[in-house]
């Protein structure tokens, strides 16, 4: 939960959405306590990607530009998911669910797709699907945004593309920031080499 401290986490948000599907499906005033239990179960496994691998897996968050290797996480996850329903791992199929759906909610967070005026959701994430126009590693992509007292006070006209593309966070093993082209930063105060913008809009 720490990571939401600026908002509503990512397991918070999860949760809440799950719950209020399960409220307009079942037409119900209130939610089991069996349904409550599985999803606080799917909330911790989606929590727990940030506290595993915040600092060294871009993949897992869509950071630092990869995509392909991001749908790849979601895919592979999703199989564990259907192997863990069908071997009655329901636990475990439960907090894979969780994984795949932060590696999900990153994509909209981490990525320009909203900046690009796209108000759908876009239709081949979390698909075993390329996604389009990515920017490479050598694109610029960024401008530094003006500072004022360490902090960024306009980043409005920090991106420079409009090739799908997503921020670098300082120490992913991963994802390292390549040596030239202008590169947008993850940003935040837990980010350790933020320049540039803050991608990070959710």
């Amino acid at each position: 939960e720490a990571f939401g401290a600026l908002g509503k986490s990512h397991g918070r948000q999860t949760a809440d959405a799950i719950r209020e599907v399960i409220l307009q499906v079942y037409k119900s005033p209130t939610v089991s306590r069996t349904s409550e239990r599985a999803i606080e179960e799917i909330a911790a496994g989606d929590a727990a990607v940030d506290a595993d691998d915040r600092k060294e897996v871009g993949m897992h968050h869509f950071d630092g530009e990869r995509f392909v290797q991001a749908q790849a996480v979601i895919a592979a996850t999703v199989k564990d998911v259907v192997y863990g329903l069908k071997n009655n791992r329901v636990d475990a199929a439960r907090w894979k669910l969780g994984g795949a759906l932060h590696t999900l909610q990153d994509f909209y967070s981490h990525s320009n797709w909203i900046e690009n005026d796209n108000t759908s959701p876009h239709p081949w994430v979390g698909r075993e699907a390329t996604i389009g126009d990515t920017a490479s590693r050598n694109d610029d992509t960024c401008v530094d945004c003006i500072v004022v007292k360490n902090n960024c006070q306009d980043c409005s006209k920090d991106l420079t593309t409009k090739l799908l593309t997503s921020g670098y966070y300082g120490g992913q093993l991963d994802a390292p920031r390549p040596q030239g082209p202008a590169k947008c930063s993850h940003g935040g105060s837990f980010d350790s080499k933020a320049t540039g913008v803050d991608m990070e809009t959710a």
